[in-house]
């Protein structure tokens, strides 16, 4: 059971906790500023507030990104080498990873529903939680992994907020893109998918190793899933102007895609 500083916290840290109510500027929380986190820290303190470090046992925060990003490439590299990793349709153990993504997904839409959520805020909240580990959280990882081998310093930097017009008001939902490397990640994987799955479609997959089984039909779902996820940037590779991905982004995606299935192809499963 976690402690009584710790449920507090968790209960401080939601994202409901201030609904409808003045306690976040009460207490000294900044708002619509680009460095909230020094204004707020300067505001508790002039309001007399003391600030604390809370260890938690495990660690909290050390994230999954790298994990992820590998069991979302994990379908396309079947697809590209022409391998497996789920059972076939026809074999009755096919049930079992059947069950556990379907559960899985009804869990958490259960909790959204349970808060008075939609079926569209579920969607767009898992979609999200995907980006994020594939974007940001990857790019953070890799820097702290630099950090730590000593070749790089973290930095951080003050990214802009984006800032709507009326003309916008159409749009809202859309991503927002620029050429920053965050995006790099995301187009990425988008595109080995799309390599994938234009393999598939247009039979250009390797033969099966001798005894071996090839990509079934669950590594093509498992492809389009993620392609369905990432949504956001096929309409940003279709788009315009703040809409759409940058060129210099597409093309350092197109390299690292190049790679991928290069190296695919050069150590496939066996």
């Amino acid at each position: 059971m976690p402690s009584t500083i710790e449920y507090s916290a968790s209960k401080v840290a939601d994202c409901n906790y201030e609904n409808n109510t003045s306690w976040g500027r009460e207490v000294g929380l900044a708002y619509e500023t680009v460095t909230e986190d020094t204004l707020t820290g300067l505001r508790t303190h002039k309001l007399g507030w003391k600030s604390t470090f809370l260890r938690l046992n495990p660690p909290a925060f050390m994230g999954y990104a790298a994990q992820d990003v590998c069991y979302m490439l994990l379908s396309a590299y079947c697809i590209i080498t022409n391998t497996s990793f789920l059972p076939k349709v026809e074999e009755p153990i096919v049930y079992v990873p059947i069950f556990i993504f379907v559960m899985n997904k009804l869990e958490f839409l259960a909790l959204y529903l349970l808060l008075g959520k939609s079926l569209r805020a579920w969607w767009n909240g898992h979609r999200a939680e995907r980006i994020t580990t594939t974007s940001s959280m990857l790019l953070a990882f890799l820097t702290m992994l630099l950090k730590n081998l000593g070749l790089s310093e973290t930095v951080f930097d003050i990214t802009q907020k984006t800032q709507f017009t009326f003309d916008d008001d159409h749009k809202v939902g859309r991503f927002v893109f620029d050429k920053s490397p965050i995006f790099v990640p995301g187009t990425s994987l988008l595109l080995v998918h799309l390599t994938a799955l234009a393999m598939w479609v247009f039979g250009l997959q390797p033969a099966a190793a001798t005894g071996g089984v090839g990509s079934g039909l669950g590594e093509i779902l498992c492809s389009m899933w993620v392609v369905l996820n990432f949504w956001p940037f096929i309409k940003g590779l279709f788009g315009k102007g703040k809409y759409g991905i940058p060129w210099s982004t597409i093309w350092k995606s197109a390299v690292l895609v190049l790679l991928f299935v290069q190296l695919s192809k050069w150590t496939p499963m066996d």
